[in-house]
């Protein structure tokens, strides 16, 4: 008798894989589409509630698959609903967290990559854990799949955002598949405008997303105008250096012909002076780019406080007075 855990994960299927499946199991290969619409535009996360598959085949596929879903072991909601954050318990007893964004006029689901991080980032929680381990494309699905059935509601569609636990680019391959699942157009559908990868900055990675012809957005978290203090507090500058990261950043977009972000953690004292935001000036120029500051959000494992709302708006506005593209990230969810 087959196992949970020998079951084939369904979530993890891409269409045409499913397709070839369907095929070498005996069945017709357009059964993986009726499945593909139950799953993704139904929300049926069961075989026994595929109501238009005989139940002869169903039961076969009961015996092969398991639908791989995620539910969440805790879900807490700000009290001004801005934001919901998700923990949620992987087969194996890790978490990981999902966070589904309520902003004016616009949902955005932020999803994560890893258990935990490799990048050891100096202001970030995630990285003080350490990457024990990659998550599957299905259990990367399995967020977005939860929190799109649960929260959205505006019928123009959602944003998705890899910017939870995990360095994305680090777990090229599973990510990539999931972004195949996810803007199947007989799935979830979700443009690929839509879609924006976060990354501290692997240039090989980033070199080879461009060439997959899929023009996501690309968000590089850059925090720092200078080799010495951004290999301070990201130790993946001592590999790629800023040069060369904005080098790579460029030639994403060329190729996709869109505008990278350059997100900007803000510490008082540490990379918010008038000199910084001269620095990064100059930096932002040389790539089509836009600025998203981010005000640091406190922590009892780190030293860092973020600057003050006056503060982040005086940095902002030298950007601003150099005719920079300049958005500040409002927190939420912070109760």
């Amino acid at each position: 008798m087959t196992t949970p855990t020998e079951l084939r994960p369904l979530l993890d299927r891409t269409l045409s894989e499913l397709r070839s499946e369907m095929a070498e199991l005996g069945l017709e290969s357009w059964r993986a589409d009726q499945i593909y619409s139950w799953l993704y535009k139904k929300g049926v996360l069961d075989f026994e509630g595929m109501t238009d598959i005989g139940r002869p085949t169903r039961e076969a596929l009961t015996a092969i698959y398991r639908i791989n879903a995620l539910s969440p072991k805790e879900e807490k909601t700000a009290l001004d609903r801005s934001a919901t954050k998700c923990l949620f318990a992987l087969p194996d007893e890790r978490e990981i967290e999902g966070v589904f964004l309520r902003l004016p006029n616009k949902e955005t689901i932020c999803f994560s990559t890893q258990v935990g991080c490799a990048m050891g980032c100096g202001f970030c929680v995630t990285a003080l854990m350490g990457r024990l381990r990659n998550l599957e494309a299905g259990e990367i699905v399995g967020q977005i799949l939860y929190l799109s059935r649960k929260f959205v509601e505006r019928e123009q569609g959602f944003n998705l955002v890899a910017m939870g636990m995990g360095e994305p680019l680090d777990n090229y391959d599973n990510l990539l598949k999931a972004i195949r699942i996810m803007k199947e157009v007989r799935g979830l559908n979700i443009g690929p405008r839509r879609i924006t990868i976060s990354t501290s900055g692997i240039v090989p990675m980033i070199d080879r997303l461009a060439t997959e012809g899929i023009p996501l957005g690309l968000a590089v978290s850059l925090n720092a105008t200078t080799n010495e203090q951004r290999s301070e507090i990201m130790p993946i500058n001592r590999k790629y250096p800023i040069e060369e990261l904005l080098e790579a950043a460029g030639r994403y977009a060329r190729a996709t012909n869109r505008r990278v972000t350059l997100e900007y953690v803000m510490m008082r004292g540490v990379n918010d002076s008038e000199s910084d935001a001269r620095r990064l000036i100059n930096l932002a120029g040389r790539l089509p780019s836009k600025i998203n500051l981010i005000p640091f959000n406190p922590s009892p494992y780190h030293s860092f406080s973020p600057p003050s709302p006056a503060e982040t708006e005086r940095f902002q506005d030298q950007l601003l007075a150099a005719d920079k593209t300049v958005t500040i990230r409002r927190r939420r969810g912070g109760d």
